[in-house]
């Protein structure tokens, strides 16, 4: 018989969510720090967004039809602006809208 210590399986929002908090509580002092209203707000603001990111990062991880087209967005946004960027962005745009929900790998739509 296996005696060795066990862990029961944990769902991976409450994952993010210990990790998220992991972030926090892994700062030096962080105690201290925490009495200052400002700190506070900004720790918990790059905590949200940690965990929002995270989130929608691994909910998109095995939908490529989800994931794909904010790839190319983030691409087009980091290109320098000019009459090619915003004609690119307005084809994606319309990209978007003429074939979201069209994945033949989801059913039930």
């Amino acid at each position: 018989m296996d005696s060795r210590p066990t862990m029961d399986p944990r769902p991976l929002l409450e994952l993010n969510v210990q990790q998220a908090i992991a972030s926090i509580l892994q700062k030096p002092g962080w105690w201290i720090e925490w009495h200052e209203s400002k700190i506070r707000e900004k720790w918990l603001s790059e905590v949200e967004l940690q965990l929002l990111l995270r989130t929608f990062e691994q909910s998109l991880m095995y939908w490529p039809h989800g994931r794909d087209p904010l790839v190319a967005l983030d691409e087009l946004l980091k290109e320098r602006d000019g009459a090619n960027k915003h004609d690119r962005l307005r084809n994606w745009l319309q990209g978007i809208v003429i074939d979201f929900g069209k994945d033949e790998n989801v059913t039930g739509w």
